[in-house]
């Protein structure tokens, strides 16, 4: 670590095993170069305290030298006994290098807790949140980066400290109570919060702080903080860190007494993609409850419908085929929305129409849907359309065409690509529209590849299944189904 800010990033960590007893004896020696008084029962107290750890060593062996507890006389090293007696109270090497930087660093206490919190902290912002002049600072950090305790790293106009080795920064931080590394996470996140220019990154680092914040700090500012905290929470939710996004929606929860600019809608919003989060954790019993208590509590059809669609992903998640069927059949009716056999002769008509060679090459550049009814509405009959297929119900070739229809009208959107794919299936196996079929499926794997579409997986799936080995090959097919696998990994969806 060191080395790193000299040498760039072309290093290589070399591990170093736990030394044996004869390792530490030859490297006392290179340590301490002459005679060595009692030098046994001297490792042997050092092997106690560090239990071999390479580091320890080192470190325990700089405490020494500068607290003068051994010193050279004559080119022979002893220990003074006074202190050896006072340093056996403390029975470790963590407590001994604490206390040794606590002892002779009094004076940069708050410092090393600041840096403690950060990891590694831009020298810019250590400057904002403590007052001292540049003079002084730079002597502080420097009398630090001497000691060994902290490094100093310059890319870039741009410096940043950091500890030494993680065991200090650990210790450090170990130290500090409860209460004080509350308020240095809070001052951080406030800090940071206030520049203007921050970049990308800075939003996930600022919310991992205000997690280990105090929480009536926050909620003194809860506007202020929440609309950070619920993208921040959707980010981690997106790229399957549910955890960490449960953590961050559970304290938007917290805050929401607290907010006074927001609406009903957004409220909803936040339980229920902490209720989401409950269910891909297998805690499907606490998000069902917040589903139905926000069912009880609202009345407004466009947030039930929300609600409800929730609802639905949560029963697709844990496999509930029949339960996505029933609850979408009742949402579609809500939604002014029918599905039923008798509309299958006109919807496979108006399929071919809505499916010209002219539309389907016009696919890509279609509008995207921004309509959040139509959105919801072709989410619901994707959900319904997967279920159904895995499940062999009856209703999955009526939905199927009902899903290449509904998309086929109301155009593009990251829900969209599924109705494609199924409308691409139809042209092939009713309609025995080869080239139509082959001009639909390859639209649809350009658009795949460009689109953040949660339902991928089946997409791939069913284009591996069914068209790849029929109008490509079988290498083409196992392409497609490979990336099925690796999508459903992702979105934690397995086909």
């Amino acid at each position: 670590n060191q080395l790193k800010p000299l040498i760039g990033e072309k290093t290589k960590i070399i591990s170093v095993d736990k030394f044996s007893y004869s390792d530490l004896l030859e490297y006392i020696g290179i340590m301490l170069p002459g005679k060595i008084q009692n030098i046994e029962s001297f490792a042997r107290l050092i092997d106690i305290l560090t239990r071999g750890n390479p580091f320890y060593i080192d470190k325990l062996l700089r405490i020494f030298l500068q607290d003068e507890i051994i010193r050279c006389n004559s080119s022979t090293w002893g220990m003074t006994n006074k202190k050896i007696l006072g340093l056996l109270d403390d029975s470790t090497a963590e407590s001994l290098i604490s206390s040794s930087i606590q002892r002779n660093y009094s004076q940069d206490k708050f410092l090393l807790q600041l840096i403690s919190c950060f990891q590694s902290a831009d020298f810019s912002l250590i400057d904002e949140i403590i007052s001292l002049d540049k003079e002084e600072m730079d002597r502080h950090i420097q009398g630090l980066v001497d000691a060994s305790i902290l490094i100093k790293n310059e890319t870039n106009d741009k410096i940043t400290i950091a500890y030494s080795h993680d065991i200090i920064s650990k210790l450090i931080y170990a130290n500090i109570s409860q209460e004080k590394k509350q308020e240095i996470h809070f001052l951080i996140a406030n800090k940071m919060m206030q520049k203007i220019d921050r970049e990308d990154t800075f939003d996930d680092i600022i919310v991992a702080h205000l997690l280990k914040s105090n929480r009536e700090a926050i909620a003194m500012e809860a506007d202020r903080w929440i609309n950070l905290l619920f993208d921040t929470g959707m980010k981690k939710k997106m790229i399957t860190l549910i955890d960490q996004a449960r953590a961050v929606f559970e304290l938007c929860i917290g805050l929401l007494p607290d907010c006074k600019t927001i609406d009903n809608t957004f409220k909803v919003k936040v339980w229920l993609e902490c209720a989401e989060c409950y269910s891909l954790l297998d805690r499907t019993d606490e998000a069902l409850r917040i589903i139905d208590a926000l069912l009880e509590t609202n009345k407004n059809k466009a947030i039930i419908e929300l609600i409800k669609l929730k609802q639905l992903y949560i029963y697709h998640y844990h496999r509930q085929h029949e339960n996505v069927i029933n609850l979408g059949k009742q949402l579609l009716k809500d939604m002014g929305l029918s599905v039923n056999k008798i509309e299958m002769p006109y919807n496979l008509i108006l399929l071919k129409f809505l499916y010209s060679k002219s539309r389907i090459k016009r696919l890509a550049e279609r509008p995207m849907v921004i309509n959040e009814k139509l959105l919801r509405t072709q989410d619901v009959l994707t959900l319904m359309t997967i279920c159904a297929t895995l499940s062999s119900n009856n209703m999955s070739a009526c939905l199927c065409l009902k899903a290449a229809v509904y998309c086929g009208k109301s155009g593009s959107s990251t829900n969209s690509i599924f109705g494609y794919v199924s409308g691409a299936f139809i042209l092939l196996t009713v309609w025995k529209d080869t080239h139509r079929a082959l001009l639909l499926g390859n639209t649809v794997s350009d658009l795949l590849n460009s689109t953040d579409d949660k339902n991928k997986s089946f997409a791939y799936f069913i284009l591996g299944t069914f068209f790849a080995p029929i109008l490509h090959s079988m290498v083409a097919s196992e392409d497609y189904l490979l990336k099925s696998i690796k999508h459903g990994e992702t979105a934690g969806d397995f086909v």
